[in-house]
Order: C-alpha cells, then structure tokens, then sequence
C-alpha cells in the first residue's frame, strides 16, 4: 500500500513539476511586453538556489544500497522516528522500490512532455476537466461566502453607521454649539463698557419691575 502510495506521488510531482517547466519556459510567450522585460534574477538569490539544486540533485545517492554504511546513511538518521518502526527490507527490495520510483517518474516526464513539451499550449478544458483547472473554484467561492460579505459590511459601517449613527450626533451637537456661539458672540463682545451698558439696562429693568410690584 505505502509502495503504491510512494509511486504515484512520483509521477504525479513529476508530471505538474515538467508541465510547469514546459510551460513556463517553452512556447510562445502569454505575455509579450513581460516576456521582453524579464531579466535574471541577482546573485543573492540565483547562488543560494544553485546550492540547494546540487543537494536536491545528489542528495538522494546518500541512502542508496551500499553506498555508505552504518551510521552514514539518511535511514541511520532518521531511525529513531521511521526506520525502528517499520520491519528491515533487504537490498534487492530497496533497489526494486528506487527503480520502481524511477520508472513512475519517467512515466509522470512523458506524460507532461508529450501534452505541454509541443507547443507548450495550455490546452482548453472541458467538463470535469475544467473544474479541476479551476482549482474546484475554492477562491471564487470563498470570495463570495467570506470577502464579498466582509467588504459589504465595511461598506455599510464606512457609508451609514459612521456618518450618520456614530458620527452624526457629535456632529449635530457641533453644530448646535456652533450656532448658538454665533447669537451669543453679539452679547460677549468682550469690551467693559458693553457689560456696564447690560448692567445698567439690567439695573433700570430691575427697579422697574420693583415699583411696579410696589404699586401693586
């Protein structure tokens, strides 16, 4: 079962490994003017990506079957969590498993050189095909359940409860402030002889309203 498993994930990560290459870097461009202007990338990324190519492209010599022994080998390594768990196969299995792998990797390489290595063309997609193309429209639909949702809500907070729930009665007191400092700014001059003239006007209403009371 693990071998099975192990097999189609070799040919499978081949296949969209090449159907990337051959698509990316053979054919004619999408993109003209981007094509035009590409350019390599600096050395401080291009070397560090060199480095780690040549472990990925020799790394896997370190645990072939007697090439190194004992404590040398990536299965040594990684005993303590996978190896002493599993049951020891003998070497004829271990080269059968690596060829077998290799085979599954071969098979993945044609498959996508044969649909992407001519051309390099995206194909068009129909049916079934074509919503697997489109990723089974996960984005589209979480755009519609989560994004869209979340944005409107924004939208209604940003255009209606701010301006006129939240915002609008500090306003509206701004303003009543505003107007009423405008009436009495007439009566506030902030000159002592007004204030005398209120005091007298204020004194002569009083006594007025005195002898009227008086008389009654």
């Amino acid at each position: 079962g693990i071998w099975l498993v192990g097999v189609v994930v070799a040919g499978m990560t081949a296949y969209y490994t090449f159907r990337m290459i051959f698509v990316v870097f053979h054919g004619k461009p999408r993109d003209r003017e981007a094509y035009d202007h590409a350019h390599e990338s600096p050395k401080i990324m291009t070397i560090p990506l060199i480095i780690l190519a040549v472990g990925a492209l020799f790394a896997g010599f370190l645990n072939l079957p007697g090439i190194f022994g004992g404590d040398l080998e990536v299965s040594a390594w990684l005993a303590p969590s996978l190896v002493e768990h599993h049951p020891h196969t003998s070497w004829f299995v271990e080269l059968l498993a690596i060829i077998i792998s290799i085979a599954a990797f071969a098979l993945g390489f044609r498959a996508a050189y044969r649909k992407y290595g001519d051309g390099a063309e995206e194909p068009a997609y129909t049916g079934f095909k074509q919503f697997g193309y489109q990723k089974f429209y996960v984005d589209e639909i979480y755009h519609a359940i989560i994004v869209m949702p979340y944005q409107l809500t924004g939208k209604l907070i940003s255009y209606v409860v701010e301006p006129y729930i939240t915002d609008g009665p500090v306003k509206a007191a701004s303003w009543l402030y505003k107007k009423a400092g405008l009436v009495f700014k007439f009566v506030q001059a902030g000159y002592v002889r007004v204030y005398a003239i209120y005091m007298v006007i204020g004194l002569s209403l009083m006594s007025l309203l005195l002898a009227q009371s008086l008389n009654l």
